[in-house]
């Protein structure tokens, strides 16, 4: 709309302009709608110029309506109003039925419009209400956990430990600005809460240390085999190693201390079952092929060995006795069955040799049998039927045509189900040697397939090259299903230890900046064979930690954040 019409020239614009337009047909007192015609003036009378001015005023503003077809609003200074169509030249000071609707129809546009824009306004206000919120309540939790880890670190710089009661310690950090800044009504509670938690702190960093020089001394096992009474030599090795200054407190050097005692104690214990098991094989070999007179003079001479100066003096004699005792037992019984052995139990004793003949000729001479090709033969054939045993195939000709085989004399029925038991018993011998190599390896490889942890066992491929990792696959599941339950705990302790995890973690951004924290750590990336369960560890805790925002969410009023 047009406005702004000056006061004393708003006469002469409309009539300038009118002339201009219509010929000079302008808007004047003096037109055809007169000012008499309003109701400030009584009907019928004539009047100056002069009154008509004193009634109704004079013309000061005008404006277009717009969307109609030529009409104006004029204004008087006596605020009354009249209608001018610059068209038509029609004037009057009734509104007509056209301008009317126009008018309505933009006032119920400005009020919707004004509507939207409050609500618009409203709901923005709304929105940054919440963001002030959230922003508060962050700030406040933000604000809580400084105050808490300071409480904490009190208690730690203090040695408060778990035997410690509150009313006793209070005296030492009442006054300590750290423990001031703890809401009143909280303090004792965090006490014994951040005591518990210190405790598990420790506890679970001398787990993490003791594993680690653990592994230290295994890394090192070779070359400790040969200093175990020297125990100045060892640290020195060790010396230097962050697997072996740990955390250097007083605590870490005394576990330190009785953990390498005790691995020095279990080399010189397994060096003196070694040296017993040789000495006593060395008795044996020299005592059964010489006469009881001699025995002393070689009893003598073994004891000096220096070899064997590391087993007492009492236990070299006492496993002389025993196995002296043994042999002349064994010679008497020996002799005495030579006169009373029947023919039939001399047969007996014939077939059970040549049992054990072939036994033990299996063993030598077969270290890589093959049992896949076995086991399938088996299958197919429980019995050996009508063949011949040197003509399955399931030996090689080479061994086959050997000597020592055309020495045992035994039946193909026997010699297939010797060669059964052979295979049978290799394959749990294998399995039984697995387990003992697994259960020695670290718990960082349980993310290593079947077939790798095989190779890091087997370096060489020597000692599992017969027999497919199938034969093993239970004895693997069982070693890392034992492993991944012990890798969880360490998980757990490490996310709770870490703080990385706040209530408000599940949101999508800030989820995946956690688990790019959490990834940086060993806990986490051991458990990369099971995902889905590491992930539920993960919203478990933040389950935690928000039950935990929720029972604290009053703390923000309470500290006027």
């Amino acid at each position: 709309m047009e406005t702004g019409v000056d006061v004393n020239n708003v006469d002469n614009a409309i009539s300038n302009e009118e002339e201009e337009e219509n010929g000079g047909n302008a808007i004047s007192n003096e037109d055809d709608v007169k000012l008499s015609d309003s109701p400030a003036i009584e009907e019928g009378k004539k009047i100056t110029k002069e009154v008509q001015e004193y009634f109704v005023g004079v013309p000061e503003s005008w404006e277009y309506i717009e969307k109609s077809k030529g009409w104006f609003i004029i204004e008087t200074s006596k605020n009354y109003k009249f209608y001018f169509n610059k068209r038509t030249q029609e004037k009057t000071w009734k509104c007509p039925k056209e301008v009317e609707e126009l008018l309505n129809k933009q006032n119920l546009n400005d009020d919707i419009e004004n509507d939207n824009n409050y609500e618009q306004a409203k709901n923005s206000e709304f929105q940054n209400e919440i963001s002030r919120d959230n922003e508060s309540k962050n700030k406040a939790d933000e604000e809580m956990e400084k105050i808490i880890n300071g409480y904490k670190s009190l208690l730690i710089e203090k040695e408060i430990n778990e035997f410690s009661k509150y009313e006793n310690v209070l005296g030492n950090i009442l006054y300590d600005n750290r423990f001031m800044k703890v809401p009143k009504d909280l303090r004792k509670d965090y006490f014994y809460k951040l005591i518990k938690e210190i405790k598990e702190d420790k506890q679970n960093e001398l787990k993490m240390l003791i594993e680690n020089f653990q592994s230290l001394l295994k890394k090192f096992e070779n070359k400790l085999e040969n200093l175990y009474d020297h125990k100045e030599d060892i640290i020195k090795l060790l010396k230097g190693k962050t697997e072996y200054e740990g955390n250097h407190t007083k605590q870490w050097k005394n576990t330190r201390n009785k953990l390498l005692d005790n691995y020095l104690d279990k080399l010189l214990k397994e060096k003196e079952i070694r040296l017993e098991q040789e000495f006593e094989q060395d008795l044996w070999d020299f005592l059964q092929s010489e006469s009881a007179g001699v025995w002393f003079k070689i009893k003598n001479t073994l004891m000096k060995n220096k070899k064997y100066e590391l087993i007492s003096y009492e236990k070299k004699n006492k496993l002389f006795d025993i196995i002296s005792k043994k042999i002349l037992e064994n010679r008497k019984h020996n002799k005495n069955q030579t006169y009373r052995k029947h023919n039939s139990n001399q047969f007996e004793r014939h077939d059970k040799n040549q049992k054990n003949l072939f036994t033990v000729f299996l063993h030598e001479r077969l270290k890589y049998p093959d049992v896949e090709k076995s086991l399938e033969y088996f299958l197919k054939h429980k019995y050996l039927e009508d063949k011949k045993f040197d003509e399955i195939g399931l030996i090689s000709n080479d061994i086959l045509n050997s000597e020592n085989y055309k020495q045992i004399f035994l039946s193909d029925k026997e010699k297939y189900i010797i060669y059964k038991d052979f295979i049978n018993n290799y394959i749990n011998l294998k399995r039984e040697r697995f387990d003992k190599l697994i259960s020695e390896l670290s718990i960082n490889l349980i993310n290593k397939s079947l077939e790798q942890v095989i190779q890091i066992i087997d370096e060489n491929n020597k000692i599992f090259k017969a027999i497919k990792p199938k034969h093993l696959e239970q004895t693997y599941l069982n070693w890392k299903k034992k492993n991944i339950h012990e890798a969880k705990k360490i998980f757990k302790n490490f996310i709770i230890k870490s703080n990385y995890i706040k209530h408000d973690s599940d949101q999508s951004d800030k989820y995946a900046k956690l688990v790019i924290q959490l990834s940086e750590d060993v806990s986490y990336r051991r458990l990369d064979c099971v995902p889905d369960e590491r992930e539920q560890i993960i919203k478990d805790r933040i389950k935690e930690m928000k039950k935990e925002h929720e029972k604290n969410k009053n703390i923000a009023e309470k500290l006027n954040f």
